[in-house]
């Protein structure tokens, strides 16, 4: 089911604006009005099927363009900013829309589902017998990944009506950075010195001096996994967007 959250008050045409897709429908408008005037069945529902195909793949390449290629752009920034934050769920259908399919451009939907990344967390348990070497290698490992980590994969998807046609097409990203790593042992949250499995409390700002926690083959003995995973307050140094794959389908 998708869901819209309650603060975004305004609808469609507003939510829009902030994704920045309101110069690719201008500029097709025109477009679509001179083709309006040609419609004839049978050969006006194949025209209105490629009207909503083209219009569908446009504002996709558009929003690919302003998530890629400009980091700082209204649609990176709201991705950023927002729809990764706490007021959005995990695996759940955003859908926002402009128009109507009775108006004389059509109806416009974006649809965002996000998803954890199977690479932003690892568990390690006793069971696995690892020595305080191996451990040290395997979570050397993981912070190393994240210095060009990836948090979420990002599901956009543009639909299209016009005249009774519909063309949807999804394009999915990854959301990447450089994020720092927190620990969970025992239910106590912790940042680690790399090299070591010296652990510091993660309201610490500095992994120096004396640690909370230092595991050792003769130290104490954990109780429970320990999880690693990326820090949920994001990437150190801003996060860019990559295109996965493009799939398109008609509904």
């Amino acid at each position: 089911m998708s869901r819209q959250p309650a603060r975004w008050g305004r609808r469609g045409a507003s939510m829009l604006m902030v994704l920045c897709l309101g110069a690719v429908l201008l500029a097709l408008c025109a477009s679509l009005l001179t083709a309006a005037a040609q419609l004839s069945a049978p050969a006006g529902q194949l025209l209105a099927g490629e009207q909503a195909r083209q219009l569908a793949l446009t504002f996709s390449r558009q929003l690919d363009a302003e998530l890629c290629e400009v980091p700082d752009s209204p649609l990176a920034q709201f991705l950023t900013g927002t729809f990764l934050g706490e007021g959005y769920a995990d695996d759940t259908p955003y859908r926002f829309t402009a128009g109507s399919p009775q108006d004389p451009y059509g109806a416009l939907t974006v649809t965002l589902q996000r998803s954890p990344a199977a690479t932003a967390a690892a568990v390690w348990s006793p069971a696995d017998g690892l020595s305080a070497g191996e451990l040290t290698a395997r979570m050397d490992e993981f912070q190393a990944a994240a210095a060009d980590g990836a948090d979420y994969r990002i599901a956009v998807t543009v639909t299209a009506s016009w005249a009774g046609a519909e063309f949807s097409y999804t394009q999915w990203y990854l959301r990447r950075g450089e994020f720092p790593v927190l620990y969970t042992l025992e239910g106590a949250v912790y940042r680690r010195q790399p090299g070591t499995l010296r652990f510091y409390r993660a309201d610490r700002t500095e992994t120096e001096g004396e640690p909370d926690l230092v595991l050792s083959d003769d130290g104490p003995e954990v109780r429970g996994e320990i999880t690693a995973r990326y820090d949920p307050a994001g990437p150190r140094a801003g996060s860019r967007y990559e295109n996965l794959v493009e799939r398109g389908s008609r509904p």
